[in-house]
């Protein structure tokens, strides 16, 4: 038998042997079934196969609201129009109607607010649950939602672009429990590849109390017609019996 090793060494795939052969040949087949050579083809699976894309992600709750507020300045040249009578006559009727309908606050107001990634439609005394930490308050204590997207009450509705200015509509809210969400379970598994992965998790979980909607201080262009937004980048629409909006 006259076998001779020229070398023998280890790699990520595994062991490999090159063999100078002889004559017998049972013995190589011997020592091949002494050695595990299955991690060659695992790796071989592992470097052949697709994987998905990874990418880390910082959520947007963590970060400083002063680098997300959004400074909109439209190009004023862009909405000039000249405006007929009737739309003019349309425009101060509708005007007029928005600005008694705050001055009286007859009815309820609500507003859609922006907070921790979702859009949330509230009013008084509301429950909203939302997954952000809020590491700095505390229950029982007192915040303001600063991110408004519109507001309104029963008679006309004021829409922002894309958000209301703060000196217009004002929401606060309590926080009333900090607490865990349910533990989920993540288990991962690929089959063929002797991998499996299981943990349990879970998210935080604050639950939120809206105090108190109000709308006040609202500016309205008094020249420049219905198509021009006003000096706070609002738009207002006056509802009436049928729900029908008219742009102001």
């Amino acid at each position: 038998m006259a076998i001779s090793s020229r070398c023998g060494f280890l790699s990520d795939s595994g062991i490999s042997f090159f063999l100078k052969i002889g004559q017998h040949q049972s013995l190589l087949v011997a020592v091949s079934r002494t050695i595990h050579l299955s991690f060659s083809a695992f790796d071989w699976i592992r470097r052949n196969t697709p994987r998905k894309p990874y990418r880390y992600k910082i959520n947007r709750t963590y970060g400083v609201l002063e680098e997300e507020k959004i400074v909109i300045d439209p190009d004023k040249e862009a909405f000039k129009r000249d405006l007929s009578e009737p739309d003019i006559e349309v425009y101060n009727e509708v005007r007029k109607k928005v600005v008694e309908s705050i001055a009286k606050n007859a009815s309820r107001y609500f507003a859609v607010i922006h907070f921790a990634g979702k859009q949330f439609k509230v009013t008084n005394n509301d429950l909203i649950s939302v997954k952000a930490p809020l590491l700095e308050a505390k229950p029982g204590e007192m915040i303001r939602l600063e991110k408004i997207l519109l507001a309104g009450n029963a008679d006309f509705s004021i829409v922002g672009r894309p958000l209301l200015p703060r000196s217009n509509v004002l929401v606060t809210a309590m926080i009333v429990e900090k607490t865990l969400q349910h533990p989920s379970l993540w288990f991962q598994f690929h089959r063929r590849r002797r991998h499996q992965a299981m943990r349990v998790y879970q998210d935080n979980l604050v639950t939120l109390r809206i105090v108190d909607v109000a709308v006040k201080n609202v500016q309205f262009s008094s020249s420049l017609g219905p198509f021009f937004p006003s000096p706070d980048h609002v738009v207002a629409f006056s509802l009436n019996q049928k729900q029908t909006g008219r742009l102001l």
